[in-house]
This record gives C-alpha cells, sequence and structure tokens, in this order.
C-alpha cells in the first residue's frame, strides 16, 4: 500500500507556492482592472497633495514618505505612489501599483499556504480549499479597489517573514530579520505589534534552550530597533481615528466571541510550552515545533489586530466579511486552523482534536457557498467608483466644480465638497489627474503603456485564465508527484 502520510511530507514547496500564488494573482488581478479607476478617491486624495501637487512646484519633501498619514505611516504606500507618479510624468494613475499589490499578496498568500500545506498531516486539502477561497475570492474587494487600503499586502508580507525568521533562524538570520521587521513596522501605525510578538517568539525559543543567549539577542535586538523606529515616527501621530467611543457591553461580547473562537490556538501555545521541557528526537521534529511556534504567533498577530479593529474601530464595518481589513482577518483564521489541525490527542487541545477535520470542511464550504456576497460588492464598489470618476471628468469638462455640490454625498469622491471644488480649481491637479480626467493634453508614456498592457490583459483573459490553469496544474503535479527509487540488483548496472 501507498503510505499517505510519507507522501504528504514528499510535498514539493517551492512548485507548490508557484502555484498557489499563481491562481491568486490571476483572481486578485482581475478584481483590481475590473474595481480600481484612474482617479483617486477617498485617502488616495493623500497622495495628490502630499506628493503629486508638489512636485509639479517642486516642493516635494522626501521626508514626507516619513509622517503618519492619520495614525498610520504608510511608509511603502508612499514609495510607491511616488515612484509611479515620477515614472508618468507626475500623471496620477494608481492602477499599475494596484496591480503590483495584487501580485505581491497573491505571492505571500501562495508562499504561506505552501507552508501549511507541508506542515499539516491531517486536513490538507479542506485547509488548502478555505485558504484559496478566501484568498481568490474578491472577499478583500476593498483593499483591492485602492491602492492606500492595501497597505495590508506590505504588512502581511513583513510580519510572516518577522515571525517566520523570529521562530526558525539563527544568528546569521538578523540582518535579514531587522530588514523583515522594518517593513512591518512602517507600513501601517499597528505595524510593530509584528516585532513585538517576534520578541516574544525569540525568548520562547531561549526559554527552551532552541536558541543561545548570544543568538537570542542577535534576533531580538534588530526587531527592538525595527519597534522602536515606528515609535519614534509615530510620535504625536497616533490616535484612534473613533468617530464616537464604542458600546462597553458590546465590544466586551466581540472580544470574548472572538477569544472563544481562538481556542485552537490558545491549546497551541499550551501544548508548544509543555513540549518544551521535552528535548526533540531529531532535526524534523525540531523544526517542528519551531513551525508550530510560528503558525501560533502568526495565529496571535491576527487576533490582536482584529481586537484593535473592535476596541479602537468600532465606526468602521467590521460587521461585513468583506472590508478592507478582509485580508489580515483571513490570515489569522487559517492560522487559527491551522493550530487545530495540529494540536496532538493529549493535553487541552484534545477535545477540539475530534471535531477539527469536520470543522475546517466546513469553513471551507461555508467560504466557497458564500461567494456571492463578495462578488456582489465587487460590482458595486467597481459601479460607485466609476460613477466618482465620471463626476470629476464632468466638473473638469464643463469648468464648474460646483458640480461637486449638486451631487449626492454618497457619490463623491472625497467626503468634503468643499475640498473637491479647490482641488478641481486647480490648475496643477488638473494636470495631475491627466488626458482623460484633467486637462493633460496626452497621457505620459508610462501611462500609455500601462493602458495597453491592462487592454491586452482584459483581451486576452480567457486565454490567460486557462492557461495559468494549465501551469497551476502541472506545478502542483510536480509538487505532489512521489520520487520512485529504483532497487538496485546485484550486477545489473545502474
Amino acid at each position: 500500500m501507498v503510505d499517505l502520510r510519507g507522501a504528504r511530507r514528499a510535498l514539493r514547496y517551492w512548485p507548490l507556492a508557484a502555484a498557489f500564488g499563481l491562481l491568486i494573482a490571476v483572481a486578485r488581478i482581475a478584481a483590481t482592472l475590473y474595481m480600481m479607476r484612474e482617479a483617486p478617491y477617498y485617502d488616495q486624495w493623500a497622495a495628490i497633495d502630499g506628493i503629486a501637487v508638489a512636485r509639479a512646484v517642486q516642493a516635494f519633501d522626501p521626508r514626507y514618505l516619513l509622517l503618519p498619514h492619520n495614525e498610520h505611516l504608510m511608509v511603502w504606500t508612499k514609495l510607491l505612489d511616488w515612484l509611479q507618479l515620477a515614472a508618468a510624468d507626475n500623471q496620477y494613475d494608481p492602477r499599475p501599483v494596484g496591480v503590483l499589490l495584487a501580485v505581491l499578496s497573491a505571492l505571500t498568500a501562495g508562499l504561506l499556504l505552501a507552508g501549511g500545506a507541508c506542515h499539516l498531516q491531517k486536513g490538507r486539502l479542506a485547509w488548502l480549499c478555505a485558504g484559496l477561497a478566501l484568498a481568490a475570492i474578491p472577499y478583500s474587494w476593498e483593499s483591492l479597489s485602492m491602492t492606500w487600503n492595501d497597505a495590508f499586502s506590505f504588512l502581511i508580507a513583513g510580519t510572516a517573514a518577522t515571525l517566520w525568521l523570529a521562530a526558525t533562524g539563527t544568528r546569521k538570520h538578523a540582518p535579514v530579520l531587522l530588514a523583515a521587521a522594518i517593513l512591518a513596522a512602517l507600513t501601517m501605525g499597528s505595524g510593530w505589534v509584528a516585532p513585538a510578538i517576534g520578541i516574544g517568539v525569540v525568548a520562547c525559543r531561549a526559554a527552551s534552550r532552541d536558541l543561545s543567549t548570544g543568538a537570542a539577542i542577535a534576533l531580538a535586538l534588530p526587531q527592538i530597533a525595527a519597534a522602536a523606529l515606528a515609535f519614534v515616527l509615530l510620535a504625536g501621530g497616533m490616535h484612534s481615528g473613533n468617530a464616537r467611543p464604542p458600546d462597553p457591553a458590546l465590544a466586551l461580547l466581540q472580544v470574548l466571541l472572538l477569544t472563544a473562537a481562538f481556542a485552537p490556538t490558545w491549546a497551541m501555545l499550551w501544548q508548544l510550552v509543555a513540549d518544551a521541557r521535552i528535548e526533540a528526537t531529531d532535526a524534523a521534529a525540531a523544526q517542528g515545533r519551531r513551525v508550530d511556534l510560528f503558525v501560533a504567533a502568526l495565529a496571535v498577530w491576527g487576533y490582536l489586530h482584529v481586537v484593535s479593529m473592535i476596541v479602537l474601530r468600532s465606526d468602521f464595518r467590521l460587521w461585513l466579511p468583506v472590508s478592507r481589513y478582509m485580508d489580515v482577518i483571513a490570515v489569522a483564521i487559517m492560522a487559527d486552523l491551522a493550530c487545530l489541525l495540529r494540536l496532538t490527542e493529549g493535553g487541552i487541545g484534545r477535545p477540539l482534536v475530534r471535531i477539527a477535520v469536520p470543522a475546517v470542511a466546513l469553513f471551507a464550504a461555508a467560504t466557497v457557498l458564500a461567494s456571492p456576497i463578495p462578488l456582489h460588492y465587487l460590482r458595486w464598489q467597481a459601479d460607485r467608483l466609476s460613477g466618482a470618476e465620471a463626476l470629476i471628468a464632468a466638473a473638469v469638462r464643463a469648468d464648474d466644480a460646483t458640480v461637486i455640490t449638486r451631487s449626492e454625498p454618497s457619490a463623491l469622491p472625497y467626503p468634503d465638497p468643499a475640498y473637491l471644488q479647490q482641488r478641481l480649481a486647480d490648475g496643477n491637479v488638473r494636470h495631475v489627474l491627466g488626458d482623460r480626467l484633467g486637462d493633460r493634453p496626452e497621457p505620459a508614456a508610462f501611462v500609455r503603456a500601462s493602458r495597453v498592457a491592462e487592454r491586452w490583459l482584459t483581451d486576452h483573459a480567457i486565454l490567460l485564465c486557462v492557461l495559468a490553469a494549465v501551469l497551476a496544474a502541472a506545478l502542483i503535479a510536480v509538487a505532489t508527484g512521489t520520487r520512485r527509487r529504483r532497487a538496485k540488483r546485484v550486477g545489473t548496472p545502474p
């Protein structure tokens, strides 16, 4: 008989990660090109004010990239906008940046899903179906529609790299860990949470004698430096952004329900603490324990983010399973489910083990069956952004900014009509808005090339989807194929 458990262990990581990343990238790029428009919308106007107009009058200060936007640093988001404006002769078009962020988020998801598939021994297929559905179905439509909402791509990538290196790295990984921690810390106001948890992970490894004291210090210092840098840059810029104080009873109830939902994570942490007293019998067991520590740390990170949303962002649409926070929520869910599937029969996780595989399979089915909800909001968001873009074009073409005040508030591309009137009357802003929305006579070369590329992708969408599916299937076949060893017979040449 074939040893299925052995076949699971023989999975090839990189072909599997490439296959998942490719499938998710196709879906997220398609959603981005369908929704995102060339016009700035809501927070994206910050790029017009802080970067584009400043560049137009030759007064751009690079220190702007390090200033908080609301309570977030958003260094990498601003940097991408600056690069796009520099490449496009100061014509604003967020769509190329949106496609790049869609690819980044797909690659990150592919790496994490492939790692989970190689690590899990039971319920793998259901777990993968759930992960692919959460990443490929546009549950995070709000992030995919605006570049300033998709800072979560950087946050998740930086966090995953930070916690992975903290859980599995050695002294020689300290420089890479510094880069990963800075990537996470300078993404958002809560970016420092990743290195903070990473420091705790390193401390756990040191306590279980998986790291020497010197190696633990070498891995902790870069994370301390990244968190300290974030706090220095955020000094005086932190606030909750809440329009109203949260309802204490409702917030407490939500936190209690969330804490109960993360019971597998708490059981996994208890299991890791209990196993810390037992020396690993071989290198594979020790590495497995480190990976479990990474998964648990990633789940705790997601849990803390959702708690912060409940407490500090109660006025946001947290009741919708399709908000701008969905990518973070998806990572938290998948890490929690991975903890559930990795629990052993002993300890406090014993009752959960019996329901682990059916629970994950049920969640995967529910995620797929609920796809009409995000698809509805995908179309709704596309219509809303298209209407806002048409409103900007009408105001500029008619040379009448009062078009803004005569429009419904919900249709505006920015909630402040006076602000929009002032900006659309500014010649610099009109030039930045380009040839379709502003008064630029012709598009910049970069924008023209990006439009050609986008049109080619749209025109050949069916063919490209088929090719991506075939290539992904081939990569999965390579990843799951077993290596057959030829038995050597005496006297038979190899």
